[in-house]
């Protein structure tokens, strides 16, 4: 206890003998400021690890369903804002089958084939998504399971948003496998819901983690929107 007692008063010495010249008080302000950013850094670190997104995807009483969208039969828009582009597909989904129209072309998907309609045929073709890992719904669920909870907001209509947030290091760690240290705003996650609480609208704002992938210039913008659950009969007999 003694040797404590004497390392305080050495140190409160040291701080009156600084505070005498105008060096000195310079060098007390700098260190303080510099002590209080250490501090804010160890509190932004540490203050977004408290919630993450579980598997039954329930916060106390707040809980959404993924059932719908999670059983892949509906059918779907899929809006890709980059700066001042739209990318936009439109179609339906009934398991791995996909139906789909890009850029004025059909494309219909069987599992990891795709085929567009050309002069009456469906011809063999490459994949026409782009950015699939955050337009594939069980890859993005799985991306994003790190997440943070942020809030619910109950709305008159009775749609219910629950937003949440996550880094682009851990975006870049689930996307590529890559440990990244960027200190930036945190990208925006929001899930829709009805009135019954089922899933059937997300829309995410990507842009701090487009803006360090040189995507976009200012802003990187999905939104998913999934309606007409459990009408798609037979995929097949459209093609």
């Amino acid at each position: 206890m003694a040797k404590k007692k004497n390392y305080f008063k050495l140190v409160t010495d040291k701080v009156k003998e600084l505070k005498k010249t105008e060096r000195g008080r310079g060098i007390l302000f700098f260190s303080a400021y510099f002590v209080f950013f250490v501090f804010l850094f160890i509190l932004f670190r540490v203050g977004g690890e408290s919630t993450r997104l579980s598997e039954d995807y329930e916060y106390g009483d707040s809980i959404y369903l993924i059932d719908k969208v999670a059983d892949e039969n509906y059918r779907f828009t899929y809006n890709i804002y980059i700066d001042n582009e739209v990318i936009t597909y439109e179609g339906k989904k009934a398991g791995n089958k996909e139906l789909f129209n890009f850029l004025g072309v059909d494309y219909y998907r069987v599992g990891d084939s795709y085929f567009d309609y050309y002069d009456n045929n469906w011809i063999i073709a490459t994949n026409p998504y782009v950015f699939q890992e955050f337009l594939d719904f069980s890859k993005l669920v799985q991306i994003i399971s790190d997440a943070t909870y942020i809030s619910k907001t109950e709305f008159d209509s009775g749609i219910t948003l629950f937003t949440y947030q996550i880094s682009s290091n851990s975006l870049i760690k689930k996307i590529e496998n890559l440990d990244t240290d960027i200190l930036e705003v945190p990208n925006s996650i929001g899930f829709f819901t009805d009135e019954n609480l089922y899933l059937n609208r997300i829309e995410l704002d990507l842009s701090s983690y487009g803006k360090y992938k040189g995507i976009c210039t200012s802003n990187f913008k999905i939104t998913l929107e999934y309606y007409d659950f459990g009408k798609i009969e037979n995929i097949d007999e459209d093609v």
